[in-house]
């Protein structure tokens, strides 16, 4: 039965109805109405943290369905499902966006994107999209609302470089927690690892469309940009695998960094172990989030503020064997944000750097959509060790980690009761 919210303007973005097929397959009513469909989407008012709040349990729990009147995929264990982690960089989401365009199958696969900032522009790129069904999902303690407290910057917070005698002097609140380095937390490189963590918890255990998808997760970033057979390759391979090596339950998709390689002739995918750095792209199924949970609290309290080295110590320290991977020789995820970011490069243009790998897809195109994916025998599995690189030592970030793995949500009054209880 359809519940509404009282609000109007909310109302006409209920989601399409959920028809289950059996336990491995969800279909997308295809009789939803359509009266409404040019209306602006309703975005959460990012003004208010209650507000804020309110608005985005609202719109997970819905989980809207964009496009559904002209696209029903069904959801198998064969299925996979495109998860996009948004920031605020519009160009390089709307070159993303072109990529998908271009792929083979598109149209049968839902993307969901995952906010965490308040961006119009964002929003609009997304809105075009005219191809395929999606959805869109709101980190729900996003610094942006949150921009005079924690998880945002806490007036009381210490600064980052400050020296500990002085943060002890100042009385600040996170005056005992500095990171490996001597220093103190910033809220934006926080939020990357929150929000990774969130949007994983959500999908496998909160959203009611895929409780019990049993396919692929695919995660991206916003900067990234697709080859057109991504889908297809990824489906044979995952097909291979489960006949050759079932094992392997991870596929990274695409080089970290040097692509410029033309090795896409022999269509082969090699084994490996998974490391930071070994590729973009990762595509996992449940079996994933089971192992990565029972090792939550070596994740959260790990001193390292990004996420991928914080699941390299999960994957050295409590997974026996780590995640075994397979990966193309010939890519088939770019990164394209080299450009801007956390770590610029001042000397790029992102438009260069899409004409390049434009040219390397081009060169290949007559290897892309193989008939068939051959997986090579393993490297020398390699392992590394995890490096702090600091940036998470505030004992509230590993509150709030912990309290996200295990489906604690976390009002404003739960917030301060936090803090008053660790810092009191």
């Amino acid at each position: 039965m359809t519940r509404y919210s009282g609000n109007p303007q909310v109302d006409e973005y209920l989601p399409a109805k959920i028809e289950s097929s059996g336990s491995d397959a969800v279909k997308l009513d295809s009789h939803v109405s359509t009266t409404h469909r040019n209306a602006s989407p309703f975005i959460p008012d990012w003004k208010d943290a209650e507000t804020f709040r309110r608005d985005v349990q609202l719109l997970n729990h819905q989980g809207f369905i964009h496009n559904a009147q002209r696209f029903t995929p069904r959801l198998t264990a064969e299925s996979i499902i495109i998860l996009v982690q948004v920031h605020s960089r519009p160009d390089q989401l709307q070159m993303l966006i072109d990529s998908f365009r271009k792929m083979r199958y598109i149209n049968e696969t839902l993307v969901i994107f995952s906010h965490d900032f308040y961006s119009q522009d964002v929003f609009d790129v997304i809105a075009k999209i005219d191809f395929c069904p999606y959805m869109q999902i709101f980190y729900p303690y996003a610094i942006q609302v949150y921009n005079s407290q924690f998880p945002g910057n806490d007036p009381s917070d210490c600064p980052r470089n400050i020296q500990k005698d002085e943060a002890r002097k100042r009385k600040c609140n996170n005056a005992e927690y500095q990171d490996f380095y001597g220093h103190y937390r910033e809220a934006p490189y926080s939020q990357t690892k929150h929000h990774f963590l969130w949007k994983l918890q959500f999908i496998f255990e909160n959203c009611s469309l895929l409780r019990t998808f049993e396919g692929l997760i695919f995660r991206i970033e916003e900067d990234y940009y697709l080859a057109e057979d991504t889908i297809d390759y990824m489906r044979k391979l995952d097909r291979q695998a489960r006949i050759q090596c079932p094992e392997y339950k991870m596929y990274i998709m695409g080089a970290y960094s040097d692509y410029s390689r033309d090795d896409y002739k022999s269509s082969a995918a090699r084994k490996d172990r998974w490391y930071t750095g070994i590729g973009r792209g990762m595509a996992f199924k449940k079996h994933f989030w089971k192992l990565f949970k029972k090792c939550a609290k070596l994740f959260c309290l790990f001193d390292d503020y990004n996420w991928d080295w914080s699941l390299m110590h999960v994957t050295t320290t409590c997974i026996p064997g780590g995640f075994k991977i397979l990966k193309p020789v010939g890519s088939r995820v770019f990164h394209i944000g080299i450009c801007k970011g956390f770590h610029q490069n001042s000397n790029c243009k992102t438009a260069d750097v899409v004409n390049n790998v434009q040219g390397i897809l081009s060169r290949n195109r007559n290897y892309l959509f193989p008939e068939h994916v051959y997986i090579h025998q393993s490297f020398a599995l390699r392992t590394y060790p995890a490096v702090h690189n600091g940036g998470w030592a505030d004992i509230r970030d590993h509150e709030m980690c912990l309290r996200i793995f295990n489906n604690q949500s976390m009002s404003t009054e739960e917030m301060n009761k936090i803090h008053q209880k660790l810092f009191s």
